[in-house]
Formats: C-alpha cells, sequence, structure tokens
C-alpha cells in the first residue's frame, strides 16, 4: 500500500519555505532543534529565546487552565463589533460522573427566556465521538489525550432538523456517554472533567438567526477508573478498518475509493501538496508577525490571542514550529491525509474528519478529506482546513491544540478567552492566514 502520507522532503520543501528541522520525538516534543540558514538567522536570533528553557517560557498553569471554574455557563455572544451583549438564549452546562464507571452525565438546560435550537455538532448533543468535554489529569491539569474524532463541517450549511436538537424554557436535555471512548484513560485513577467551548443556538422558529454561546460548565473530579476497564471501553469505540464501522453504528456506504493505494486522484494530491507548503509560508510568516516582540500590544497576535504577554507569544511560536516540523519531517509521518471515507463519517456538510484507526500497525492519525471538502472549499479555505486537522493532531504536538471555537468560522475563532485562544487550533489557521496575506482586522 501506498497511501499518501503527510510527508515533504526536506530538500524540495527547504526550497519552498527556507527552513530545515529535525524530527521531534512525540515524548519530547517541546524540544526544537531548527537549522535555519542564513536568511533567515535574524529571525531565528528573534525568537530562539523561546525554545531555551520551557519552564521558564510558559506561565504557570493556572493562568492556561484557570482553577475557579464557574459553574453557571456565560452565555453572551459577540458581535461584528466585539460589543458583548446578553442574548435571550442561554445555557446552563453541569456534569456528574458516574460512580465506579468511566461515564459523564451532562445535563444542558434552557434558562432563558426563549425556545432554543442547539446545534448538535462537536459537543454534548453530538452522538458521535467528539470531545463532549476537555479533560485533564488530576493533579497539574494536564490535558489528556484525545482518541476521539474531530470533524469540520461547512459553516454556512443549511442544516435540516436533525442537526439540531429543542429545549424549551426550562427544560433540561439529559446525555451519557463513556469518557474512556474519547480520551486515553488507560492509566486509570481519577481525571477532572469541563464543558468549556462555544455552541451555535437559534431561536426555535427562526432559522435565520444563529448565535454564538461562550458555554462553561462546573468542573468534576470522576471516580478512580479502572485501567483495564478504560482500555476495553476504549476498544469498543476505536473505530475498526475491517468493517469500517465503529461499536454500533449501521453499516453505510462507502464513499469515494477504497483504503488502497492512492486514496486522492493526482490532481487532488498536488492541491494538498501545494497546500501543505502555503501552510508553512503562512507558518513563518506568523512567526515573522510574532518576532517583534516589543509591539506585542498593538500587534495582530494581540487582536487575535487577547495577550501583550512574552510568555504566551514564545507559546504560540513553539505551536507554529511543530506544525512547520511536521510538514518537513524526513522520516514516514504518523499523520497521513486520504480522500476516502472508509468508516462512513462523511456525513452531509461534512468537510473533512481526523481519527486514530486501529491497524496492524499501531495506532496513528488519518485525515479523511470527505467529497465537500474536495470539491467545495477554496484554496485559501484549504489551508484552513488542513492546518487545523494537522493542529488538532497530537502526532503534530502534545497536547494537541483543541477546538473550543466553530471551526474555520473566523468570528467564533478570534472572540474566545485568553487561555483557550492561545489553545485553539482554528484561532491559530486564521491569525497566520491574516499574517499571510497581510491583513489587519480591526473590531
Amino acid at each position: 500500500m501506498k497511501p499518501f502520507l503527510l510527508l515533504l522532503l526536506a530538500a524540495v520543501v527547504g526550497t519552498a519555505w527556507g527552513w530545515f528541522g529535525s524530527d521531534i520525538p512525540p515524548d519530547e516534543s517541546v524540544v526544537v532543534n531548527f537549522l535555519p540558514n542564513v536568511t533567515d538567522a535574524e529571525l531565528w536570533s528573534r525568537i530562539s529565546f523561546c525554545f531555551k528553557n520551557k519552564r521558564d517560557i510558559d506561565p504557570p498553569n493556572d493562568l492556561l487552565m484557570p482553577r475557579d471554574f464557574r459553574p453557571e455557563a456565560e452565555c453572551t455572544v459577540t458581535g461584528e463589533d466585539n460589543v458583548k451583549r446578553q442574548v435571550k438564549g442561554s445555557l446552563h452546562v453541569e456534569l456528574q460522573a458516574v460512580k465506579g464507571t468511566s461515564k459523564i452525565q451532562g445535563r444542558i438546560t434552557n434558562n432563558g427566556t426563549i425556545d432554543l435550537q442547539v446545534f448538535n455538532y462537536g459537543n454534548l448533543l453530538d452522538p458521535r465521538a467528539v470531545q463532549k468535554v476537555q479533560m485533564f489529569t488530576e493533579k497539574g491539569n494536564e490535558p489528556l489525550q484525545f482518541t476521539g474524532i474531530s470533524f469540520t463541517m461547512v459553516p454556512d450549511f443549511d442544516y435540516d432538523g436533525k442537526y439540531w436538537t429543542s429545549i424549551k424554557i426550562g427544560k433540561t436535555y439529559n446525555v451519557e456517554f463513556n469518557a474512556a471512548g474519547l480520551y486515553d484513560l488507560s492509566a486509570g485513577g481519577s481525571f477532572r472533567a469541563m464543558v468549556s467551548q462555544q455552541y451555535v443556538i437559534r431561536p426555535s422558529g427562526d432559522f435565520g438567526s444563529l448565535q454564538r454561546v461562550y458555554v462553561q460548565s462546573n468542573l468534576i473530579t470522576t471516580p478512580k477508573i479502572d485501567p483495564a476497564k478504560a482500555v476495553e471501553a476504549a476498544r469498543l469505540a476505536r473505530l475498526d478498518p475491517e468493517s469500517g464501522l465503529s461499536a454500533g453504528q449501521t453499516k453505510c456506504q462507502k464513499l469515494g475509493a477504497t483504503v488502497e493505494d492512492h486514496s486522492c486522484s493526482a490532481d487532488m494530491e498536488q492541491r494538498i501538496k501545494t497546500t501543505l507548503i502555503k501552510i508553512a509560508d503562512e507558518c513563518r510568516d506568523g512567526l515573522l508577525d510574532l518576532s517583534n516582540f516589543d509591539k506585542l500590544r498593538s500587534s495582530r497576535f494581540n487582536r487575535y490571542f487577547h495577550s501583550s504577554l512574552k510568555p504566551d507569544a514564545c507559546r504560540v511560536v513553539r505551536n507554529l514550529a511543530h506544525i512547520m516540523q511536521q510538514l518537513q519531517v524526513r522520516r514516514q509521518s504518523e499523520l497521513e491525509i486520504r480522500c476516502d471515507d472508509p468508516y462512513c463519517q462523511c456525513g452531509e456538510g461534512t468537510l473533512a474528519y481526523n481519527s486514530i484507526p486501529m491497524t496492524g500497525s499501531g495506532f496513528h492519525r488519518v485525515v479523511n478529506l470527505c467529497p465537500q471538502g474536495q470539491s467545495r472549499v477554496h484554496d485559501s479555505d484549504m489551508t484552513l482546513l488542513l492546518m487545523g486537522q494537522i493542529s488538532l493532531s497530537e502526532v503534530t504536538m502534545r497536547p494537541a491544540l483543541q477546538a473550543y471555537s466553530v471551526p474555520m468560522d473566523w468570528l467564533s475563532a478570534v472572540t474566545l478567552k485568553r487561555h483557550e485562544a492561545l489553545d485553539n487550533a482554528w484561532t491559530y489557521a486564521f491569525f497566520v492566514q491574516s499574517c499571510h496575506l497581510n491583513q489587519t482586522y480591526f473590531w
């Protein structure tokens, strides 16, 4: 088999953007050893201190993931003029761990003044193995490895009723899921979980009034989880390449090519290669924008990440470096891009999905471009799509970036809180594209 792997020869890629990098071992992903050529010497001299001592650069953990999580959901929506206003629709989300298991229950209550419909995408309401919550170690708040599926859907798609859950005023919608099917809990013990992301809502009957609502739940600690049970739950939730189905999924018609050599057409392969080179160019332009640390307060960085702190800028620098190195590794990458749908996940409006299938050689990440992702997405949006998918993979960096905002939605990405923007894949994608196009957004 010769699947189209996400790898570019260093010589070819180096010609495109002039950077050569050594591989980043998965367990040493904070170590970056660039060997820049002479044309990048000035840039390197400006940003190299970000890699000298990670512990000296990173802000304290409580700045990155605040411990004073508010149990009440913050229900504000940000408009084009960045003026926050209280919306009529309001959600309260509460989590509860199920004793003796790795299951978590969620309660979504409409405590506003109007009946609502909530978009069932990438949140507690999504029946798929998506990132319904964020999970951390009990001590240290270290993010756990997400092992589920990351979907990217068409932001402006006219989704019908089946993609929405109606919640009347004062009513609660209950869900339950097994966290071991979404995160690596094989170490056993207790973990912490919470919801912290944007939901898309609309008033019932008003299909044109979409609103982004920032939701933050209570923070819970799970009971001690048995490692063997966690591994078994993860196995049942894993996508199975033999059947193309996950546990409990019904048979569906596979789209595109089968899992054989060259799932992408020759034209699409070339387009993807060109896109990857462009992503690296954009990342480099992002590093250039960040290299002037004396002007962070008035910079594009401040507008996207809501910070003027050098430690935060260094964090973004290192993450962009990880992405660039994933694009120019000189070994077989663990990240694969395909143009088929072997797991029957390319539903209506889905552009791509990112998963960890079970294979004979172990686990790796696969980005599957769906038919709409190949035909509907323009070149500039293709860079956003692939950079987002690459950034969401722990193959690129550990921990991987998160999807706190609505995928490929600029307004959603730039209106997050500081500590979330610094971890949001789509904020990075829009930031570097803005740097590359030299666009300045004032809002």
